[in-house]
């Protein structure tokens, strides 16, 4: 139910969604970004891809990269942008592709704070990803609320907003991850399978 709702809100936004984030503060933070993301090794999965950002910073290329979201509508405006990429309708907690198929797994933004089910997101991540592979995972903080560029402030999505220890819990397991602040909203968990 609740991915549901998730889709159709982005559904309902998809076309005009890159003119949202299409400001100075944004573009300062997809620079910082596309800095932090060199050197992934494909191929390269991204959860909740949206319109394809990854894809837009240009640190992967497109026949490396494999998108999955919930939402028809922003794989439908990804698509256009990056026709060669392959994109799936699916969910983060149960991916649709084989064991150890991808070499890096990414999910910016926040896509993973609207799983129900961390925990087995988390265990999806580790099916899908080969030995050794790369994890950059964000996750929304509490000080995103307040942020300026969110643009379903006031309504009804359902986000979880995840404190240190929250993050520190999930990570049981993956002694060698780390865990860092980005700009005003987000943590980021990066490392290597297990």
């Amino acid at each position: 139910m609740k991915q549901n709702i998730v889709a159709e809100a982005y559904d309902q936004i998809s076309g005009q969604y890159d003119r949202w984030y299409d400001t100075e503060d944004c573009q300062r933070e997809n620079g910082m970004l596309a800095r932090l993301l060199e050197g992934l090794e494909p191929p390269v999965l991204d959860l909740g891809c949206g319109t394809g950002l990854l894809l837009d910073l240009g640190v992967i290329g497109s026949r490396q990269y494999i998108g999955v979201d919930v939402s028809s509508g922003m794989l439908a405006q990804a698509a256009v942008k990056h026709p060669a990429a392959r994109w799936i309708l699916g969910d983060i907690e149960a991916i649709p592709l084989p064991d150890r198929s991808v070499r890096s797994v990414v999910s910016l933004f926040g896509a993973m704070s609207y799983s129900q089910d961390p925990a087995r997101a988390l265990s999806e991540i580790m099916r899908v990803i080969q030995r050794s592979g790369m994890v950059f995972l964000m996750f929304r903080r509490p000080a995103h609320r307040q942020k300026a560029s969110y643009i379903f402030h006031g309504s009804a999505m359902p986000m979880r907003y995840y404190e240190l220890s929250d993050l520190f819990t999930l990570m049981e397991g993956h002694p060698t991850w780390e865990v860092t602040p980005f700009e005003d909203g987000d943590w980021i968990i990066t490392g290597r399978s297990e």
